[in-house]
């Protein structure tokens, strides 16, 4: 009962706040240690140097590793791959393992170390995506990796471990298993009805409208029927598209928007949950946000 108070109260509605201000107390303390951190945020306007040198940046003006930026990408510090090394795969007797090889970058989205990507406006936010999108076509050169994976983590209790909001960037030499499971899914599917499995899903929830958060014109942001956790958004582009690195300006654009005020929403109704983000391309291109709140409730 608790538990269910603790939700209630957080998406708004009525009921004992005894938990949820026990767990505001946490939380508290979570913004406090975040205040101290962005005070000493190597990503902020100025710290140019104390990060590796940027990958990619959109800057107005001024050389590379300068102020000026309005979003900045630069290698991981401490990279859960590494760049250097084979993709071999190795044996030892009935085991194999390969080397930990891949691509780890971090999208800055803004310069001021306070504003979260849902304080962005949609052109600030449409440029951070135009940003993974932009390393995302120079990453693909590298023909040692299969699959680049974007994501953001916000707040400590998501994975956070920088307050300063920022977005990251993974390649890697193996595809997933999940996402050669929607491949497979997909492929099928397709063999069988002839039509896009997501498309179909896509036309089945606007048809409905029950589970739709938010949509523009080229953008659809719904809860799935069939969500692993409560509160669970998808955003999925209104005309079949599978690629996120080949979205026009327009599109990026539409897609800042619509990213801007699902998170806007998500901030309001939780009382601005941790949570993570995933855009996915290669089968549909289409973005999963999960808050982490959810997960206690599961």
């Amino acid at each position: 009962m608790c538990v269910k108070n603790e939700v209630r109260s957080a998406a708004g509605a009525v009921g004992h706040n005894t938990v949820g201000s026990r767990k505001d107390a946490i939380r508290l303390f979570f913004l406090i240690k975040k205040e101290i951190r962005l005070a000493f945020s190597p990503f902020s306007e100025g710290n140019e140097a104390r990060t590796p040198a940027e990958v990619f940046a959109i800057r107005p003006e001024g050389g590379p590793n300068t102020p000026g930026w309005r979003v900045r990408v630069v290698p991981d510090k401490y990279p859960v791959l590494g760049i250097e090394g084979d993709i071999e795969v190795h044996r030892d007797g009935a085991s194999e393992w390969r080397e930990g090889v891949g691509i780890h970058e971090v999208v800055v989205e803004s310069a001021d170390a306070a504003k979260d990507l849902a304080d962005l406006s949609a052109i600030q936010a449409s440029d951070v995506f135009r940003a993974c999108q932009a390393r995302i076509l120079d990453l693909r050169r590298d023909r040692r990796l299969r699959y680049l994976l974007v994501f953001k983590n916000h707040g400590v209790e998501a994975g956070s471990t920088i307050a300063h909001s920022h977005t990251q960037i993974i390649g890697l030499p193996i595809t997933p298993i999940t996402v050669r499971q929607e491949l497979t899914a997909s492929r099928k599917h397709f063999e069988k009805e002839q039509s896009c499995l997501f498309c179909n899903h896509l036309s089945s929830e606007l048809s409905s409208g029950a589970r739709i958060v938010c949509q523009n014109e080229h953008f659809l942001v719904y809860c799935p029927f069939a969500s692993r956790f409560p509160f669970k958004m998808t955003v999925c582009p209104v005309a079949h598209s599978h690629d996120f690195a080949e979205a026009g300006d327009d599109l990026m654009v539409s897609f800042g928007e619509i990213m801007q005020e699902a998170l806007v929403r998500l901030r309001k109704t939780l009382k601005d949950p941790p949570y993570n983000f995933c855009p996915s391309h290669g089968t549909e291109r289409r973005v999963g946000t999960t808050p982490k709140r959810a997960l206690g409730v599961t």
